[in-house]
């Protein structure tokens, strides 16, 4: 699969990227991440995950069909998106 990620406001502090069939998602700025959502292009919430608050998370890549999603993680209070596309 290849995967490319896109992030949605210039001052996104929120980096994405493919680690084997993983997507790791890491606060740029040691913010702790407290809950990852994973929406499809219509909107639909694919994958909800609570995080133990950790600045690193890794979501599997191989069971996510080819296509676009957004990602939305929770920090300190703030939500940052990213936008995630699977070919």
């Amino acid at each position: 699969k290849c995967i490319y990620f896109d992030n949605v406001k210039n001052n996104n502090t929120l980096n994405a990227f493919e680690s084997g069939d993983n997507i790791i998602i890491r606060s740029a700025a040691n913010a702790l991440i407290e809950s990852i959502d994973l929406y499809n292009v219509s909107g639909k919430l694919i994958s909800q995950i609570s995080v133990n608050a950790s600045i690193e998370v890794q979501i599997p890549s191989s069971t996510l069909a080819a296509g676009v999603y957004i990602l939305n993680a929770k920090t300190d209070n703030v939500i940052e998106s990213c936008k995630v596309t699977i070919k």
